[in-house]
């Protein structure tokens, strides 16, 4: 409601406002429409009861007029007419502007669009305008006068004639409906049927952001992608120093607003027939947000692996608890590697000036709807979360190692809520109606496990993109590794409890850059890509690779701080798809590793995979799984899992469906299921039991002295880089936006700054 008023409030004195409640108290509203007034805007308001805008105040509201009729009925329809016209926007509505109503209930707030259904309520609004028997009109002290009266001009008598007139013949009893129906359906069809009708006739608008790219696409109500568009980005992230990742927060709205154009160039037609829209974001990537809504600094991206050296120090009473768990190592790396804390300690003047510190999901939903509010299955970064209740923690064990304060947190939504339509501006960028509901949904993670239909407990969901990871669905709350969270689920009654690769296989891309020059080469000439042509080569290495194994922590996991990569067992005989074929068992030893140990801590026995991610497009590395887990391994019908459980959770939003139960019965459909090979598992296992778990256990002390030695190292060299740091924080609080953009996608600038 707000960004229509605002929307009229920008056409000055050509805007029209018309209101009829109850009663009006909310201050938002009527802040809204005293700045609409000033601007021009012609508004009328028609409000039996309470008021708490006076109207006719000089300079303030003068545009404005208040009027109370009072008569024979209790009329209780509540309007909201914005413009006029053929332009003119009509809404009907089931509660008035009280803050009990915009805060605190769930009320409908609907448009007019049909013919009949416009003249109706118009006719409601023409007869309050004629009304001089029993209106009353607020004058700027608050106080009321009544003008002459005009005898025959009760609002009540000219409505109780005009819907009697409107009025169709009686149905039979069994199908006897109230007045309000016979007005706006006279041929009698039974409005249960057209709204399923309309709701099988509606699209799902998913966006899914990632890492490498984002896709837009139109989903039905029975799982198929109508229509998809994507934009692979050019450079996905920047790095001012090693192993530092960055980029602009505004740079994936921007490619947002890219693949909507494309997707609604593509069917216009198919385009208009969304009936909501949602977004699916990567994880653990924050924005820092000034009080003008704008972002203050690039966002630091998940796979950024920065420290800050000398964060706040936690409260000594907490550290002795992390020790007596074992977890010092652990809340040490949290503590060091949160984006937060890094701000903290080396921006600290934009640090103070940060009004908002939310996830990139978070700061999309505001780009699109003006509201910094985020699904409770949506929140996961190194924030002061409590996962369990969906809720912030202000005492919890672990609100030291991210002090982030409460009044710089966003607000949190339960998924498939509506976090607000689309405004003019976000509409006018990416072509989406104004005013669509914008849905609330989950991590790109969590919609994948439901879009890959894992709801029940003797399922998993592997997901193999840029990380890897294994997930459970459970209603049960169990830590995945002692003291770590399990996620909430895109259901909101139930969680994700995951194990996750950072490096996933995103190895098989670091692969391909060191190793496999003469494949991406022939992938050009062949049109394919290089992984396909790898990929053939897997059926020529057997089983465990002849005795080469990959430990694929390329990035230490949060619970194994000190994890470091390896592949060992080289002799002079292994190639490079010897390598290429380890680092597909290695990932999933550690999957297998992540899931046996769930199933020890949750009781829950997983007898079925479902896989998912770019990996999963290989009918080798599907069988390799299913191989090494002994487990039979399924794929949908398609790939975008993570947009399909986006829009599964759209639909049942939406109420096009029941329960999640319901709709993935409607949604998803298996496509195939490799069956494992007996004698394969049996080897697998058995390096597993006997080999990669001792090695992992053995090497890690090792791997935690190397680490020491060379962060020893690194800290003497860490001065060359203080001066990249300061001219790029200063670009952006001088350059502004453009300036930032300017040297963010500038390799040539990034390149002589980190010389």
């Amino acid at each position: 409601m707000l960004e229509l008023i605002e929307a009229e409030t920008a056409k000055g004195e050509a805007g029209r406002i018309a209101i009829k409640v109850n009663s009006m108290n909310d201050i938002g509203v009527m802040t809204a429409l005293i700045r609409a007034s000033r601007a021009g805007v012609r508004t009328e308001l028609f409000i039996r009861g309470i008021c708490c805008l006076r109207p006719g105040v000089a300079g303030y509201t003068e545009n404005i007029t208040v009027r109370s009729v009072v008569g024979r009925y209790l009329e209780h329809s509540r309007i909201f007419a914005f413009g006029e016209g053929a332009e003119q926007r009509i809404f009907i509505g089931s509660g008035d502007l009280l803050n009990r109503n915009t805060r605190r209930r769930v009320e409908a707030f609907i448009e007019c669009v049909t013919p009949e259904t416009r003249e109706g309520v118009l006719a409601i609004l023409d007869a309050l305008r004629a009304d001089r028997e029993k209106s009353w009109t607020m004058q700027p002290d608050g106080s009321y006068s009544r003008a002459e009266t005009v005898p025959g001009t009760a609002s009540h008598d000219t409505l109780y004639e005009y819907f009697g007139e409107k009025t169709v013949e009686p149905l039979p009893p069994e199908k006897k409906h109230g007045w309000l129906w016979r007005l706006f359906h006279p041929n009698k069809k039974n409005c249960t049927e057209m709204r399923h009708k309309a709701m099988n006739d509606a699209l799902a608008l998913v966006f899914d952001v990632g890492t490498q790219s984002v896709r837009a696409m139109l989903f039905d109500a029975a799982g198929h992608i109508v229509r998809s568009a994507q934009d692979i980005y050019e450079q996905p992230y920047y790095s001012r120093n090693p192993n530092w990742a960055e980029q602009r927060p505004d740079f994936y709205f921007e490619h947002i607003c890219i693949v909507s154009q494309r997707l609604k160039d593509q069917s216009p037609e198919d385009f208009a027939r969304a009936a909501s829209v949602a977004v699916t974001v990567f994880r653990d990537t924050t924005v820092c947000m000034g009080k003008d809504g704008r972002p203050l600094r690039d966002c630091i991206l998940w796979m950024d692996q920065r420290r800050a050296e000398n964060p706040k120090p936690l409260p000594a009473e907490r550290r002795a608890i992390f020790a007596l768990a074992g977890m010092t190592e652990t809340v040490e790396m949290l503590h060091r590697t949160s984006a937060c804390n890094w701000i903290a300690e080396n921006e600290p003047e934009l640090w103070k000036k940060t009004d908002k510190y939310v996830c990139l999901s978070t700061y999309l939903n505001y780009r699109f709807t003006g509201r910094i509010a985020d699904s409770s299955a949506s929140l996961m970064a190194k924030i002061p979360y409590d996962y369990k209740n969906r809720k912030w923690d202000k005492n919890g064990l672990t609100r030291c190692v991210y002090d982030i304060p409460q009044d710089k947190l966003c607000e949190i939504l339960p998924s498939g809520s509506v976090i607000g339509g689309v405004t003019p501006e976000a509409s006018r960028l990416t072509g989406i109606p104004a005013g669509l509901p914008m849905l609330a949904t989950g991590s790109d993670k969590g919609c994948e496990t439901i879009g890959l239909s894992v709801i029940r407990e003797d399922q998993a969901a592997l997901s193999f993109g840029t990380s890897c990871t294994v997930q459970f669905t459970t209603r049960k709350y169990f830590e995945p590794t002692p003291f770590m969270p399990t996620y909430p689920a895109v259901p909101n009654d139930m969680y994700n409890p995951e194990i996750q690769i950072l490096r996933g296989y995103w190895m098989l891309t670091w692969f391909k850059q060191n190793f496999a020059q003469a494949e991406v080469e022939a992938a050009k000439a062949l049109g394919c890509s290089a992984e396909e042509i790898l990929n053939k080569h897997l059926g020529d290495i057997p089983a465990g690779s002849d005795g080469l194994l990959v430990l694929p922590h390329w990035t230490p996991g949060l619970s194994t701080p000190n994890t470091r990569g390896a592949m060992i067992g080289f002799t002079d005989h292994h190639t490079k798809y010897h390598m290429y074929r380890a680092i597909i068992e290695g990932l999933n030893f550690a999957l297998m590793d992540g899931m046996y140990g769930m199933e020890r801590r949750s009781g829950q026995k997983i007898r079925h995979l479902y896989l998912g991610g770019g990996g999963s497009r290989s009918d080798e590395i599907c069988q390799i799984t299913a191989n090494m887990f002994g487990l039979p391994v399924s794929r949908i019908q398609t790939h975008e899992s993570c947009a399909l459980g986006a829009a599964i959770c759209s639909f049942v939003s939406l109420g096009k469906f029941t329960s999640y139960e319901d709709a993935i019965a409607h949604m998803v459909r298996i496509r195939d299921t490799f069956t494992p090979d007996a004698e394969e598992h049996k080897l697998y296992d058995r390096i597993y039991r006997e080999v990669y778990r001792r090695y992992y256990r053995a090497v890690t002390p090792l791997h935690k002295l190397l680490g020491a030695i060379t962060r020893r190292r690194n800290k003497k060299n860490r001065s060359l880089h203080e001066a990249q740091r300061t001219v790029f924080h200063s670009s952006y609080t001088t350059g502004g936006r453009l300036g930032s953009r300017t040297l963010s996608t500038s390799k040539k600038s990034s390149f002589k700054i980190s010389r």
